[in-house]
């Protein structure tokens, strides 16, 4: 029996045997069991109207969206597809989009929103060779670390870091505007931060103010001579590594 079952069950006993009491009586009795008031009126009316606790099947408000034929068409509509959104199917269908999700959610095998990832673009002959090179890759350098390196720019507000782009209140109108806001110029000042990596760890790092750009002789000298070098000396001087730096043109001279 269901839990919903199993409490107006529960219900009509009572209020059976204690019908001279009245329906205040009742009602306190499972309001005190944390029961909802508009529930427990809802079963005492149906007790009095002569209701049984199991629902006749098919005695609910007929379906409008969630039929069969419509189900098939939002199933179509949604399956594997991009240009449709809960709220533009709701229009089309005249109903809310939480009803559209709520479909969705009950398929036989539930359609469920997942976010989209990001891939590198490969043309056709790049997707041709790209297992044989993988291949090739692994038979050649199975037995060595990768060891990779980039670099990207920071804004000094940190405002672009995930965390930093909210705030908690219980009254926004309460909130100081120092919170709410953030001031955000249209060239902001920026730190480039250089790193290497690789399964032993990193690399230092090279910082540099935002306006002076890495070029081939800065890469050469502060990234590699000075950070990427020590680094590889420290921890692979037996030369199992492979360093793979990506196509920036400030990486090749």
């Amino acid at each position: 029996m269901k839990k919903s079952q199993e409490l107006k069950s529960r219900l009509y006993k009572f209020y059976d045997d204690n019908i001279e009491k009245g329906k205040a009586y009742v009602a306190n009795h499972f309001l005190a069991e944390g029961c909802s008031r508009s529930t427990i009126y809802r079963h005492i009316r149906s007790r009095e109207s002569g209701k049984p606790v199991e629902r006749k099947e098919g005695s609910g408000r007929i379906a409008i969206i969630d039929t069969p034929k419509k189900r098939a068409r939002i199933s179509k509509m949604f399956n594997h597809k991009v240009k449709w959104s809960l709220r533009k199917a709701g229009r089309k269908f005249n109903c809310s989009q939480e009803t559209i999700r709520n479909i969705l959610r009950k398929m036989k095998k539930p359609i469920l929103c997942y976010k989209r990832t990001k891939r590198p673009f490969r043309t056709p002959v790049q997707r041709l060779v790209a297992r044989p090179k993988c291949g090739n890759l692994y038979k050649t350098y199975n037995k060595s670390d990768f060891i990779i390196d980039d670099e990207s720019y920071f804004t000094l507000s940190n405002s672009a870091l995930a965390g930093n782009d909210s705030y908690y209140s219980n009254d926004r109108n309460q909130t100081p505007d120092v919170v709410k806001h953030y001031d955000k110029a249209k060239y902001e000042p920026k730190v480039l931060v250089w790193l290497a990596i690789s399964p032993k760890g990193l690399s230092k790092p090279y910082f540099r103010p935002s306006g002076m750009a890495v070029n081939q002789e800065v890469y050469l000298n502060e990234c590699i001579i000075k950070r990427l070098v020590p680094f590889i000396q420290e921890h692979y001087s037996d030369g199992k590594y492979v360093f793979w730096p990506d196509l920036a043109s400030s990486h090749y001279v």
